[in-house]
């Protein structure tokens, strides 16, 4: 019975993992991202490719919003269930997360393209640090 009750606490927490990443997902907007990991710019400093920079600071931005993961980090019982239930149970959020992560990489990369990007493609990182350092005087809105 404590065990069916703990694998309920364990399906319960991933189910709730992926319906708040996905709301997240639908919500999120690039200048919002950007302000709110200022310090992930630091570190893509110089990345040629748009997609990569996005995908780094979608994560950046989902961890960062979650409380969900210190659990794993204070009892190791329910890190090892949630393995055993992933591997175990295919997980029906799973899809639905990935297709709006997919959807929101696309979303912020065009946003990003049509924002911090020169006509050739490549990333204008002069108007990024700017707008970093808050000093871009062009503010479009969200």
């Amino acid at each position: 019975m404590l065990a069916e009750q703990s694998n309920n606490r364990v399906r319960f927490s991933l189910e709730e993992f992926y319906a708040q990443r996905i709301q997240t997902l639908k919500t999120l907007r690039l200048r919002a991202a950007l302000v709110q990991n200022r310090s992930f710019i630091l570190s893509i400093l110089g990345e040629p490719r748009a997609s990569e920079l996005i995908e780094g600071l979608l994560e950046t931005t989902l961890r960062a919003s979650e409380g969900w993961w210190e659990e794993l980090k204070h009892n190791e019982n329910f890190a090892l269930q949630l393995v055993r239930l992933l591997h175990d149970h295919p997980n029906p959020y799973r899809a639905a997360y990935e297709n709006e992560r997919a959807k929101a990489i696309n979303r912020l990369t065009r946003e990003f393209l049509s924002e911090f990007a020169t006509e050739k493609g490549e990333i204008d990182w002069e108007k990024l640090v700017r707008f970093h350092s808050g000093k871009e005087t062009n503010s479009r809105p969200q």
